[in-house]
């Protein structure tokens, strides 16, 4: 199961979180590898934000980005939830391919913020393009990794795992 959907939110509603997220002020966080290095080949750093892990919130603008995503997705629970920034890079750097969790009841979601030349690629040789407002739905033990940009600054996407 891969699904892409474009133009996910209507114009307004997808503003307003990409203006929350793209603010000088919203909160980023280091983390040293891509991947929970599954290998032990590095795949370089990123910075992350978490919205919601372990059954409980943790941030303050879970309401205002999840929510609006919530009613499109139409999820039943959520598993984990994180808003992840990879920086421009002079060549693409790839995290391992990975899998978000080994559990076939679970779907994993990424959706787009802004437009990059940074892709996702999945282990079947599918190639998502990074385009703003785009929504990839996908079963969580598939095989994928995530591409830096190189033609921007920054690739922000957000990572939600869920039960539907």
């Amino acid at each position: 199961m891969l699904k892409v959907n474009k133009n996910f939110l209507d114009k307004n509603t997808f503003n307003e979180i990409k203006k929350i997220v793209f603010n000088d002020s919203f909160a980023w966080f280091f983390q040293k590898s891509m991947t929970d290095n599954i290998t032990k080949k590095s795949d370089g750093f990123f910075f992350s934000h978490k919205l919601y892990d372990n059954d409980e919130i943790n941030s303050n603008y879970f309401s205002q980005i999840i929510n609006p995503l919530k009613q499109k997705i139409k999820y039943q629970s959520l598993r984990r939830c994180t808003i992840n920034l990879l920086t421009k890079t002079s060549k693409p750097i790839s995290s391992n391919f990975h899998t978000d969790f080994n559990d076939d009841k679970l779907t994993t979601g990424i959706f787009y913020f802004n437009k990059t030349d940074g892709i996702t690629e999945f282990k079947n040789n599918k190639k998502i393009k990074n385009e703003s407002n785009t929504f990839v739905e996908f079963s969580s033990n598939l095989m994928h990794r995530g591409f830096t940009p190189t033609n921007e600054l920054r690739r922000i996407v957000l990572n939600i795992n869920y039960y539907k």
